[in-house]
């Protein structure tokens, strides 16, 4: 059973919506969109990994995207697989052409077929993410409960290469395809069954999850004065559009929208405050009319603090 689905990862949320809004010379700009483009890129790999992690949701309970803490320290695990034996890392990774792990001096190399580039250790990440699980489980549920970890590339187009040890980087690194079998297999070997079932350890799990989010300003030194305001076009993505009689229009390309101002409120709660004022509401949707404003805004779903005068989801 699939108790925690994927979702769209905030961070990348929050790039989707800074980079229309970012002024087109801010020094960071061209690292941005390339994290952007990674990230998206990461996110597709990991909904494809998904697809066979969930082949075995009849038999396992399965968590995506899991952040726990333990001694105030932040976890991130891209997936997690419960059976009544043990407890499956999932670390996903969405590498092309060809991987190289070489045992011998513990490193990860990477090619794109010109460049050969040292990347964060893979195998690492999953150990000590293993660490931290097992830390999490014994203060959390006051027990020992067995936990395994494999490394899964997303692209079976990959070339895992290994110098050394063979054997060693087999049991662990894999394509996605491959998964579910590894799984069962290894499960079968296990001799020892869990007392606790294996849904409720997921449930307690899926209690304590958190979301995890980074400051995106703070994170490229970006102030409010970098940040655009104004009503992007869904049409052709120009800022700028104007407020005509109950609709937007595009002073571009002409289109014409009811609800083009719901993207833009989107895009400041995500990422300016979680909260918007009247007169914050009229500057970023360049709006002078505050009766207007408090339309747009009674018509968007947000709800009204009347303390605070101001609107949130």
């Amino acid at each position: 059973m699939v108790i925690l689905n994927r979702k769209v990862p905030i961070t990348l949320k929050k790039l989707q919506a800074l980079i229309p809004r970012l002024r087109p010379d801010f020094p960071r700009i061209y690292e941005i969109k390339q994290d952007e483009r990674n990230r998206r890129k990461g996110y597709e790999g990991e909904k494809h990994i998904d697809y066979y992690i969930e082949l075995l949701a009849d038999k396992f309970t399965i968590l995506h995207d899991v952040c726990l803490e333990v001694n105030k320290r932040i976890f991130q695990m891209d997936s997690i697989i419960i059976s009544k034996k043990a407890i499956y890392i999932i670390e996903m990774k969405d590498y092309s052409n060809k991987i190289t792990f070489d045992t011998n001096l513990n490193q990860c190399i990477r090619s794109d077929g010109d460049i050969e580039m040292g990347y964060r250790h893979p195998i690492a990440q999953a150990e000590n993410q293993k660490l931290l699980l097992e830390t999490w489980l014994e203060q959390n549920l006051s027990r020992h409960i067995p936990v395994r970890y494999f490394v899964v590339f997303s692209d079976p187009n990959t070339i895992i290469d290994v110098i050394g040890d063979q054997a060693a980087i087999a049991e662990i690194v894999l394509h996605a395809n491959h998964l579910p079998n590894k799984v069962l297999n290894i499960d079968n070997e296990i001799n020892t069954t869990m007392k606790q079932k294996s849904h409720l350890i997921g449930k307690r799990i899926l209690k304590e999850n958190k979301d995890f989010e980074i400051d995106i300003l703070q994170e490229y030194q970006i102030s409010r004065n970098d940040i655009l305001s104004g009503v992007q076009c869904p049409k052709c993505q120009t800022l700028g559009m104007k407020r005509g009689h109950s609709k937007w229009i595009c002073m571009r390309c002409k289109s014409v929208s009811k609800q083009a101002h719901l993207k833009a409120l989107s895009d400041y709660l995500i990422l300016i405050n979680p909260y918007i004022s009247n007169k914050e509401c009229m500057k970023l949707l360049n709006v002078s009319s505050k009766d207007v404003t408090t339309r747009l805004l009674k018509s968007s779903n947000l709800m009204y603090d009347p303390l605070h005068r101001r609107w949130r989801r």
